[in-house]
């Protein structure tokens, strides 16, 4: 079945993540939803659109990636009754909203497996109020054609969520994430911290909470985002780390998913060393390109960039244990700390590293191991 799909027109960005995951998000709406799209500001009344069947996709988020059971679930709903229907996501305030995920997923191939998983749970549509208006469907006889397109969500309407179907979304709080994964890898004797890419600077007013007392500075390349992370850092530079020139000495320096972004991981460790305090220490949290889910689909053929995760777009350099290793050891670092984030596979993932396992092919814990958390002491 035809449908028509209108997608709010995204907003401006100096951040080259955030547009690539526009022009993702266009690319699986319009392969997974099969239809043409149109992109609104949500101004326009109803009647204004070119509206040529009955039952409409709004998509409020732009970097929302739906499941390929979207468009026919929800055109479900809407002939069950339902005046307005979506779906659940993996980020929301919206607790109906809020997937019940059953396993990680990594890149599109393992988002597809997990959307599948859900769907077949069976069909269940739950009635509400209030939805979380990321991607929706409406039944336009239901709606007045003067309504404003940005007022539809909030209308008297019959809603409905079909709760097996998922909506990935990259998020609004997107670059805000407060790293509650990181905290606890703090030194308590630490007060005087570098926070290298800082972003919107959630990590930072997360430290302050759990860490009294502390001095942060932040360095981000986007003013967008080092704006936001004004309000709760001591002090932000907007500046390429790189031709960053700092005469202080940090009793830490944090790299939160970094590392792999820089071009000469090599020159950046150096700089980290020159600006840690003797007995300083370096924290940084780095993707392992050897987990099971990249390896798959390079057996496969496949290397997919997506806006965060593994193979985030902009990633420049990939690293495993050995290498990640070898690299701190040659910069003049002592690792104290090094912690293996490991998370259960799905079950394709299982039976793929089984297979691994049987023929002696791999190093089964690095498969398994999404990403590395350290702690390196500035040793020379």
């Amino acid at each position: 079945m035809c449908c028509n799909i209108f997608i709010l027109s995204p907003k401006d960005t100096d951040i080259f993540e955030i547009q690539f995951g526009y022009d993702f998000s266009k690319r699986y709406i319009k392969k997974n939803m099969q239809d043409q799209i149109n992109f609104i500001s949500g101004d326009e009344r109803l009647k204004d659109l070119p509206i040529t069947e009955k039952i409409v996709f709004f998509v409020f988020d732009n970097t929302c990636v739906p499941s390929i059971f979207v468009k026919d679930a929800l055109i479900d709903v809407i002939n069950s009754g339902y005046e307005l229907a979506t779906c659940v996501t993996n980020e929301t305030d919206n607790t109906h909203q809020q997937a019940e995920i059953p396993y990680m997923y990594y890149n599109m191939g393992t988002f597809y497996e997990v959307a599948e998983i859900m769907f077949n749970r069976g069909k269940k549509i739950r009635s509400v109020d209030q939805i979380d208006p990321f991607l929706f469907a409406v039944n336009t006889d239901s709606i007045d054609p003067d309504i404003p397109v940005k007022n539809i969500p909030d209308l008297p309407l019959k809603k409905g969520i079909a709760q097996n179907v998922l909506v990935h979304r990259f998020g609004e709080n997107l670059f805000l994430s407060p790293r509650d994964d990181l905290i606890p890898f703090v030194p308590d004797e630490c007060k005087k911290i570098l926070d290298i890419g800082c972003a919107r600077g959630g990590f930072g007013k997360n430290l302050k909470i759990h860490k009294k007392g502390i001095e942060i500075t932040g360095i981000e390349l986007s003013p967008s985002l080092a704006e936001d992370a004004k309000k709760h850092y001591n002090r932000v530079i907007v500046q390429d780390v790189m031709e960053v020139d700092l005469e202080d000495k940090f009793d830490l320096v944090v790299c939160g998913d970094l590392i792999e972004h820089v071009y000469d991981p090599w020159k950046l460790l150096k700089k980290i060393h020159f600006w840690l305090r003797p007995g300083g220490y370096f924290l940084a949290c780095v993707p392992n390109i050897g987990h099971w889910s990249a390896a798959r689909d390079l057996l496969n053929g496949k290397f997919e960039y997506i806006l965060l995760g593994l193979l985030c777009v902009g990633h420049i350099r990939f690293f495993t244990q050995e290498s990640l290793k070898e690299m701190l050891m040659e910069s003049g670092f002592e690792i104290k700390t090094f912690h293996k984030n490991i998370f259960p596979p799905t079950p394709e993932g299982e039976k793929f590293i089984s297979r691994i396992k049987d023929e002696s092919l791999g190093d089964i814990e690095s498969l398994k191991t999404f990403s590395y958390t350290f702690v390196a002491k500035k040793s020379c």
